[in-house]
């Protein structure tokens, strides 16, 4: 979701994957909702991650 300066987002624990892509294209983890989500038969914590429009200008100059 885009909220001004920033584009924010929520991803499960178990999503490893998606959680270094995030990273990788300059998320922070800013959060977490603990049990956030009963998914599978388990509770799962949710991630919520954000970046900053400046931040993410800043790093595509460097590319």
């Amino acid at each position: 979701m885009i909220y001004g300066e920033r584009v924010r987002l929520r991803v499960y624990e178990l999503n490893q994957r998606a959680i270094r892509a995030y990273e990788k294209a300059g998320f922070t983890r800013e959060g977490c909702m603990r049990q956030g989500v009963y998914k599978n038969g388990r509770y799962q914590d949710v991630f919520l991650m954000s970046v900053l429009c400046s931040e993410w200008d800043a790093q595509s100059r460097m590319k």
